[in-house]
């Protein structure tokens, strides 16, 4: 059995009351992206809000590297122009957004969740269980 829960705009909108500014409400959420360089094709970037600088000033960069929806702070002056086939959220607070939307996707997964913590020994952990788990289980 695969847990797979796909998510949509539409379910971002209605977990974080984003603005949809450009784009279709049944994109997918794909991976999701705070750094704007490390964007895959397919992407959402979230433009996070630093000590120094606001990462929604890079949702053009985002773009260009292949998001296909980008969430940026509703105060970020935009141009949407040469990107009119992305889609573009604004919200209030991206953190806020990314956090709604990562309990959204965990409510909804059917699966059992093991969480391992502790400052040492957790990739060790984590492998070990794998391992076990992994004889019987789709890990």
């Amino acid at each position: 059995m695969i847990y797979l829960t796909r998510l949509t705009v539409k379910d971002l909108i209605d977990v974080s009351h984003a603005k949809l500014v450009s784009g279709n409400l049944l994109d997918e959420i794909g991976e999701c992206f705070i750094d704007s360089s490390k964007v895959n094709i397919g992407g959402c970037f979230f433009g996070i809000k630093g000590c120094n600088t606001d990462g929604s000033l890079f949702y053009k960069e985002a773009f260009l590297n292949g998001a296909s929806v980008c969430v940026i702070n509703e105060e970020i002056q935009f141009v949407i122009n040469d990107f009119k086939d992305k889609t573009l959220l604004t919200v209030k607070d991206t953190k806020d957004a990314l956090q709604l939307l990562a309990k959204r996707k965990r409510d909804l997964f059917k699966g059992t969740v093991v969480a391992i913590t502790g400052s040492v020994g957790k990739t060790s952990t984590k492998e070990m269980i794998y391992n076990i788990l992994n004889k019987k289980y789709k890990v």
